[in-house]
């Protein structure tokens, strides 16, 4: 894990004043952030520039824990993450798109739990739409 690349999407100053974890970028990748939690996890959040509309600033958020292991529950991963979409947000003209995996069948849990996160951290600034076949 390196500094901040020149070309960073997001603030770590800003985001390691509010994340419980200590995020960096990961490899200077200016749009992948990791982070390890206290039982040894690591995560990496990646922002991918969606191109499948024509508009632009619109980016997918990948959340990923690296290791492929069961993560307990954990208040610090959640608030990590929300450091980090909150500083993305910082540009009021972009766009997230988040997309429920549906690998390990998990795609309802994870539609859920973008809901949860949403409705407890919006603070009425940021708009919704849900497209889901399954949920």
């Amino acid at each position: 894990m390196a500094e901040e690349p020149d070309r960073a999407i997001v603030s770590l100053n800003a985001i390691n004043q509010k994340a419980p974890y200590h995020v960096l970028f990961k490899e200077s990748q200016p749009n992948v952030l990791q982070f390890i939690t206290d039982k040894g996890l690591i995560y990496n959040i990646t922002f991918v520039v969606d191109r499948t509309l024509v508009l632009s600033n619109i980016f997918q958020l990948v959340i990923e824990e690296a290791l492929q292991m069961h993560a307990s529950h954990d208040p610090k991963i959640e608030q990590t993450i929300i450091a980090i979409v909150e500083d993305f947000f910082s540009d009021k003209e972009r766009v997230l798109s988040f997309v429920c995996d549906t690998k390990g069948a998990h795609e309802v849990a994870r539609n859920l739990l973008f809901h949860k996160w949403f409705t407890k951290y919006n603070k009425k600034e940021l708009l919704k739409n849900r497209w889901c076949r399954t949920c």
